[in-house]
């Protein structure tokens, strides 16, 4: 059952979660010596998904704490999916952040989160993080490449964050502008596409509000510990139709994701789906081909990762990721310069 939050609440931080109570023990863990200073501000709300291993016992070591720590037992399974959009509506705070249970709060986030979401309103707030394999270490990454932490518009908000929007951990976003905005809407047209998120996410985007990107990291998250969908379909073809019903007279913005989705993203991801892996098996070619077939990225920086030997393939895998991380870092140089009068 969900405790009422306190009206003078203004984020509430939302955790899917669905058997994997060693994730969540790590995250809730990390996020309790955070809410120390904000528990008036600030509260924790864990939606579990009908989970049959301990996370019942985890989510209970926290609740019954004197921290705000809030829980709701799903009463059926309801999918990733289902799932993040019953928390965010569950919330009664005008922030939602919401978080996969296999990321970790960096200590002193919400320090910097805090003062800037009650400075002034803004639609969307997104913020620096990492990913990381194995064992969990707090680090401060050299490049940032999103430039310095500023109030700025949508078009370079999209041109940052990029892909990276569907990344849940790294956005905050304002629900009661949201609402505002689409008062009828249910943030449910996009069910079983694996990113029913970006309902909400692109809703508070096109808010007529500022929005916010904290460069400094804030949250860390692991990495190939996922999987169970297709995820050259899911951020092909799918990814590309919900980007076009939502800004269906803006292609820049499925220009700036799409492109940054062949520079970051499928590079690895091609090499990863050779290897073992927990991503359903499907063709990416053949998902991707109809809709990057016209962009030399998908070729240079990806079909040769599917086609050529494994061993070759690898060793062209990690050219190419280190040719564009040097590209991002150039690029972030720009932002510097160029947004420098927008740092906060």
């Amino acid at each position: 059952m969900q405790a009422p939050l306190l009206s003078h609440s203004i984020l509430t931080i939302v955790i899917g979660t669905y058997n994997r109570g060693f994730f969540l023990q790590r995250l809730l863990a990390s996020i309790a010596p955070e809410l120390e200073k904000y528990h008036e501000q600030v509260k924790v709300l864990i939606c579990d998904d009908c989970s049959t291993d301990d996370t019942a016992d985890v989510i209970a070591g926290f609740v019954n704490g004197s921290l705000p720590f809030l829980s709701i037992r799903n009463s059926s399974n309801k999918g990733l999916d289902g799932n993040l959009l019953f928390g965010f509506m569950q919330a009664t705070t005008e922030y939602v952040w919401l978080f996969g249970d296999d990321d970790v709060m960096l200590d002193g986030a919400l320090d910097l989160l805090m003062p800037e979401l009650t400075k002034q309103r803004v639609a969307f707030a997104y913020i620096g993080g990492y990913a990381f394999n194995g064992e969990f270490v707090q680090k401060n990454n050299r490049f940032q490449n999103m430039g310095p932490s500023r109030l700025t518009d949508r078009a370079d908000l999209i041109k940052t964050a990029h892909c990276l929007l569907t990344f849940i951990t790294r956005g905050i976003i304002n629900k009661q502008a949201v609402i505002e905005s689409q008062p009828n809407a249910s943030f449910d047209q996009y069910m079983g596409s694996i990113i029913n998120q970006m309902s909400f996410v692109f809703g508070a985007i096109k808010v007529d509000l500022p929005c916010l990107i904290i460069a400094e990291n804030m949250i860390a998250s692991q990495l190939n510990n996922s999987g169970g969908y297709a995820a050259c379909t899911s951020f092909g073809p799918v990814f590309r139709d919900i980007v076009k019903n939502e800004f269906p007279n803006d292609p820049y913005v499925w220009r700036t994701i799409g492109n940054s989705l062949l520079e970051t993203y499928f590079p690895n991801h091609f090499y990863v789906q050779r290897g073992d892996h927990n991503y359903k098996k499907e063709n990416c070619i053949s998902a991707l081909q109809p809709v990057f077939g016209n962009n030399y990225r998908f070729w240079l920086y990806s079909y040769p990762i599917s086609m050529l030997p494994k061993p070759i393939a690898k060793g062209y895998s990690f050219a190419v990721r280190a040719l564009l991380k040097i590209k991002r870092t150039i690029r972030s140089g720009w932002w510097y310069v160029r947004y420098a009068s927008r740092a906060i």
